[in-house]
């Protein structure tokens, strides 16, 4: 009996502002995805986070095998959660639609 390899599960994490936070920007959730995305690495998973710009994590675009990726913000009180997620957000579905070939 043929078993077939299944791809890992990708995983997108936006919403917070850096990861790994190098500065005093780190808060909670920072907290919770600069622990749990490793974790989820080391199970087999796909992880991707999407790090707003304008906060430092040392210019790294890995770490500890989570891709990195650097969105846009706008750094507004009240807008640098909301465009930097949209963003975010953009940006992964554009990676996905050209995985899947999508037009």
């Amino acid at each position: 009996m043929k078993t077939e390899k299944k791809s890992p599960l990708k995983i997108a994490m936006l919403g917070h502002k850096t990861v790994p936070a190098m500065d005093s920007s780190r808060g909670g959730i920072e907290v919770v995805v600069e622990e749990l995305a490793p974790r989820l690495v080391e199970m087999g998973c796909e992880v991707t986070c999407y790090n707003r710009t304008g906060c430092d994590n040392g210019g790294l675009s890995e770490y500890k095998g989570v891709k990195l990726i650097p969105v846009p913000t706008f750094k507004r009180k009240g807008l640098a959660a909301m465009t930097s997620s949209l963003h975010a957000t953009d940006k992964s579905f554009v990676e996905v639609k050209q995985q899947l070939n999508v037009a």
